[in-house]
């Protein structure tokens, strides 16, 4: 029987402060491994949640695992109240939906589609802000993939080859930019910076994408369905070591799908030790991105851990203290891994998460950033 051996989560965080990486409690772990890494990057706050959760769905079927990804936006209330409340309220709905057709996989997606119209009605009756919402849940030998917004979900196999993708939910989209119009709704475009680059962004209500969780004041604005909470449901075959990264727009907005594949496949094959060393830190100053991608390299005093930085930012009151600032984070540097992460980095998976979403930043994404990456075994 399959089960999960290993989860990488690439989000942002509700954290407010640098990069996080959470261990799944130790009476867990036999179910399975899983690590989330994410930092706040230029944004004044961090708005997205995240939940991890084994859920005993009936009696009658196997246990499955669900993953949830919710990238807030205007705040992060809904994106928490999503994560918080999504998986119990998707048990819910499977037991009603299992009772009348004893089909569970269909069961699983009327499921789905019923959860994310409830949150979000839910979520407009308590709050103004909004989120998207990625989910995956693993049962037997399938995913099932349910996403409203542009988080996105990619499945690969263990050597980098992509074997599915979700498309993001952008106003100018084919499909949904037709949905839009059917509304009778017509896109604002605007400049934009995406990464280091100016880009024109579709708009519909003011937001950058056409299906989300809440989002009331955008959602009255605007004529009834053009903004909509419905998710695309898709469920896929998983075999041995294939794996699932699921991640928010601050990783895909400047990493490509077959960047992101590479790159994880390349650095599931390395020892968790060298791992450690290359991603165990945060970085001070950003490194070369050609440096970086090399699966090996090592950033020995580039980085110390977010709390020796702000303590060393804390000393330094003017030019003459820089030099003597710099030195203190150099000593550091060397115990900084050990001391601060090795609690928590105990797999591969959250160190690739780490990676990963430091690669998004290396290359330019100003945005909340955040990832979970799936290996199935």
């Amino acid at each position: 029987m399959k089960f999960i051996k290993h989860i990488i989560l690439i989000s942002s965080s509700i954290l407010t402060f640098g990069p996080s990486i959470v261990a799944m409690q130790p009476e867990a772990q036999d179910l399975a491994r899983w690590g989330f890494s994410s930092r706040q990057g230029d944004r004044p706050t961090a708005e997205d949640a995240y939940v991890v959760q084994k859920l005993n769905l009936s009696s009658s079927t196997k246990p499955a695992y669900y993953f949830g990804l919710f990238d807030g936006h205007g705040g992060a209330k809904a994106a928490k109240y999503a994560a918080n409340n999504a998986p119990k309220f998707f048990s819910f709905y499977f037991e009603q939906f299992l009772t009348k057709s004893n089909d569970a996989k269909e069961s699983i997606k009327k499921s789905f589609d019923t959860l994310y119209v409830d949150l979000d009605e839910r979520i407009q009756g308590r709050f103004n802000d909004g989120t998207t919402a990625l989910s995956a849940l693993l049962y037997e030998n399938e995913v099932f993939i349910a996403w409203s917004g542009d988080s996105r979900a990619l499945i690969m196999d263990s050597e980098g080859a992509i074997k599915g993708v979700t498309q993001d939910h952008k106003p100018d989209d084919t499909q949904e930019k037709e949905r839009i119009k059917k509304a009778g709704e017509t896109l604002e475009y605007e400049k934009g910076r995406l990464g280091n680059k100016w880009i024109t962004v579709a708009r519909v209500g003011g937001l950058a994408v056409s299906r989300t969780l809440g989002d009331k004041n955008s959602k009255s604005a605007v004529k009834k369905n053009a903004i909509i909470p419905n998710p695309e449901v898709k469920r896929a075959p998983v075999q041995t070591n294939d794996v699932i990264i699921l991640a928010c727009d601050g990783v895909w907005d400047v990493v490509s799908n077959k960047e992101a594949a590479q790159f994880v496949a390349e650095h599931l094959k390395l020892s968790i030790e060298t791992l450690r060393k290359k991603f165990a830190k945060i970085a001070i100053r950003k490194p070369k991105l050609e440096d970086y991608m090399k699966p090996r390299s090592v950033f020995t005093c580039k980085g110390v851990s977010p709390f020796v930085a702000v303590a060393a930012c804390m000393k330094v009151e003017n030019a003459a203290e820089q030099k003597a600032t710099e030195e203190f984070v150099e000593e550091a540097c060397s115990n900084a891994t050990t001391m601060i992460f090795a609690w928590s980095i105990t797999s591969k998976p959250a160190l690739i998460a780490r990676g990963l979403r430091d690669l998004a930043y290396i290359k330019g994404s100003g945005d909340n950033i955040s990832v979970m990456i799936i290996q199935v075994q």
